[in-house]
């Protein structure tokens, strides 16, 4: 049809999205009915296909303030759980979040061109989630002046931008000494990553409660990963075809937790009966998941709406309190942890189980 706009239409993000017209107008005009997990697909869609609102009934109506929350993938419960505790912090200031993806971790993560764009298009501050951060960024959002606060950034220079995170020192401590409590000596770890600020922490929790019993950390029992289930998988596969298998392995998170016990399970080697598994996060899946998951409950929500508070004052021009913010964490017993089997708490260090 002749004079017809190419422009992609709302219509079309809808689809995108798999829901109805007026749910994704809801969702993107912040409306808080709409559920957390539609908002994020509808974002995303609209973010896809290039799609702008342009209310023509709000044209002559002040612009809102909004600002752009990043997420390094919309995957997991974990985003969404963040995701919520931001855009309700955000509602009460009747502010807007706008959502999107960072570059990947092959991409190279977020660099100084992407900031400057996204800078650029007028919100008051960005929200970076669980985002690989170039080094030197921080002489970045210091030159455009425009707040980005962080929420577990896997980055380790992060200059004066502020974090928001747990306490994963504190939480792995508290993990791996009820793991010590329960008898086991024999104790793994799963997702040694020297490039992440929160997986160096909880590495450290873990190793402090070993050496404060009188445990020696065993070199070989450090599995290096990420925080995805398939490293966990790979962990527990590798650990179940050990000769001399740990009992117990602390996790840098719950997604490694249950794929260490699925994968030990193929493998012939049962949660807890012979290896006690713990993670970190307290996810949805962790209840749900057999035997249901032990884990070091983070208070995602709080965590996402503390992120967005702050970015809120420093738009608004208040100093952080802090640029290292640490939430407490606490231990959630579940089944998956139990003393361990007759004549197996301990034994030599070293054997087979190596993680190199």
């Amino acid at each position: 049809m002749a004079g017809r706009s190419t422009r992609p239409t709302l219509e079309e993000v809808a689809e995108a999205a798999g829901c109805s017209l007026a749910t994704a107008s809801k969702a993107l005009a912040g409306r808080p009915e709409v559920a957390v997990a539609t908002r994020v697909r509808v974002h995303a869609a609209a973010v896809e296909l290039g799609y702008e609102r342009r209310p023509r009934a709000l044209a002559a109506q002040p612009k809102r303030r909004t600002i752009l929350a990043a997420f390094d993938g919309f995957g997991s419960v974990y985003s969404a759980s963040v995701l919520e505790g931001a855009m309700a912090a955000a509602a009460k200031a009747d502010v807007e979040v706008v959502v999107g993806l960072t570059p990947t971790v092959e991409e190279g993560g977020v660099d100084a061109a992407w900031l400057e764009r996204r800078a650029a298009t007028g919100v008051l501050g960005i929200l970076l989630v669980t985002a690989l951060l170039a080094d030197g960024l921080h002489e970045t959002t210091e030159r455009l002046g425009v707040p980005v606060v962080c929420v577990d950034a896997k980055s380790r220079d992060l200059g004066s931008i502020v974090t928001v995170g747990s306490a994963s020192w504190a939480g792995a401590a508290l993990g791996t000494q009820h793991l010590i409590d329960l008898g086991h000596e024999r104790i793994a770890f799963a997702g040694v990553n020297k490039d992440f600020d929160f997986a160096l922490e909880r590495y450290a929790g873990y190793r402090s409660a070993l050496e404060r019993s009188g445990i020696e950390p065993d070199p070989t029992l450090a599995f290096p990963g990420d925080t995805e289930y398939s490293t966990g998988f790979a962990i527990g596969t590798r650990i179940a075809r050990s000769p001399r298998p740990p009992t117990a392995i602390m996790c840098l998170c719950d997604a490694v937790a249950l794929g260490v016990i699925e994968g030990a399970r193929r493998s012939g080697l049962r949660t807890p009966e012979r290896l006690s598994v713990v993670g970190f996060d307290d996810l949805q899946p962790a209840h749900w998941s057999s035997p249901a998951l032990t884990t070091v409950r983070q208070p995602l929500r709080r965590m996402g709406a503390l992120a967005a508070r702050t970015l809120l004052r420093m738009a608004d021009g208040h100093e952080p309190d802090s640029t290292r913010i640490q939430l407490a964490t606490s231990l959630v017993v579940r089944s998956s942890t139990a003393p361990p089997a007759d004549g197996e708490a301990g034994g030599e260090p070293g054997g087979d189980a190596t993680a190199g």
